[in-house]
């Protein structure tokens, strides 16, 4: 397997990329998605191109690719991504004994500055809320969006996801499903009348409780 993105695929010849090779392999079998699958493949080859396939692989190899990055101007979050690739791949090869010793082992991940993000303020909200009322289309579609997500502060992904078995405007419920794991959480009643109306013009049952 080779590493799209990757200049020089000839590295994957080499033992370490064929090292790198299995891995994704064994990776694919896993059963990980496509695009997290070519985020090892782009990360790992590009260290692979840097490192030259050299074997065994050293601490201090990995040292110099932080360097290399820094110095091609990668921010320290943008490192972090290449790092959390090598942690992966090495943390495997190491349980599978096909490396003696684990070369990311004491290396740290970059420090990021913690920035402060700016918040909406009631009156932010309710301009919002004010804008989503003008609008001609989904516009109770859009305001039960609006309440929900205000209400729960679920990922975008996570409301995307949401069904209508996992309503319980009986209980004022609703069942979440994400990367945290399934969770009930409890909603207001205004976001439950936002609900009913938005469901009561798509003419959808009503489900009571999700089990």
């Amino acid at each position: 397997m080779r590493a799209t993105g990757s200049k020089n695929f000839s590295v994957f010849q080499t033992s370490a990329g064929q090292l790198v090779s299995l891995f994704l392999r064994f990776s694919e079998l896993k059963g990980l998605s496509p695009r997290t699958i070519f985020y090892y493949q782009d990360k790992l080859g590009r260290f692979l191109e840097h490192q030259g396939g050299r074997s065994p692989i050293e601490k201090q190899d990995i040292l110099s690719f932080i360097q290399a990055l820094k110095e091609r101007g990668n921010s320290p979050e943008s490192v972090n991504c290449y790092l959390r690739a090598l942690r992966v791949f090495f943390r495997w090869a190491h349980s599978q004994e096909l490396i003696s010793s684990n070369p990311m082992r004491g290396i740290p991940m970059q420090k990021t500055p913690h920035l402060l993000v700016d918040i909406l303020t009631p009156s932010d909200l309710q301009k919002v809320l004010e804008a989503i009322r003008r609008t001609e289309r989904n516009n109770l579609r859009n305001q039960a969006i609006f309440f929900l997500l205000l209400d729960t502060g679920i990922r975008p992904g996570e409301l995307c996801s949401l069904t209508l078995e996992d309503l319980n405007l009986n209980e004022n419920l609703v069942r979440v499903c994400g990367k945290t794991g399934e969770r009930l959480l409890p909603i207001s009643q205004k976001t439950r009348r936002a609900i009913l109306s938005y469901l009561r013009v798509r003419k959808a049952p009503l489900y009571s409780s999700p089990t």
